[in-house]
């Protein structure tokens, strides 16, 4: 291998063989001279989307659990209040029904609080553990600035978007404070 063959890896410093399109040191897709603006317009379409998805997919499995967790523990604490409700206050079933209706409307409310905090603390904490510097890795390994890149992201994804949210409320908030 001649030295016009072997690149330096932006993200690590590593060598790398010209032809290839990740770093086999760090694993970051390196940015070549030449290499079309087209082919990291799609990685970076690629990127974004994959990266919302895992935040999409962390945030889902979260909730999921919580809502399930509170579910469970709802279920036992209402058959505890039945009981209570028949053999210490009344043995009359339409009060033990009603009851029992209200405190399974009460824990589906509280499970879906609390799996909405689930999903909303996952979502940050995958962002910023995970998400996050994958972005920056990408961008550094790539050439892109920031701007580009959210540009990219608001193009390519839903305003809804988590991943969107996050990296807009982030670099918006160090635009104005700027």
């Amino acid at each position: 291998m001649t030295a016009q063959e072997t690149f330096q890896c932006s993200n690590c410093g590593a060598p790398v063989q010209k032809h290839a399109n990740t770093c086999p040191a760090c694993g970051s897709p390196l940015l070549f001279p030449g290499r079309q603006t087209e082919e990291i317009n799609q990685s970076a379409r690629q990127v974004v989307e994959d990266l919302n998805g895992y935040l999409v997919k962390s945030a889902t499995s979260a909730a999921e659990l919580a809502f399930g967790v509170g579910c469970t523990l709802g279920v036992l604490a209402i058959v505890l209040l039945l009981v209570i409700v028949y053999f210490a206050i009344t043995k009359i079933w339409t009060i033990v029904i009603v009851t029992g209706l209200l405190a399974v409307l009460i824990s589906v409310i509280i499970s879906a609080m609390l799996a909405t905090r689930a999903k909303n603390a996952t979502v940050e904490k995958t962002y910023q553990r995970t998400t996050k510097p994958e972005i920056e890795r990408f961008i550094r390994a790539n050439g892109m600035s920031e701007e580009e890149f959210s540009e990219l992201a608001a193009s390519v994804l839903p305003a809804s978007a988590p991943l969107r949210e996050l990296w807009g409320q982030e670099h918006s908030a160090e635009g104005s404070e700027a």
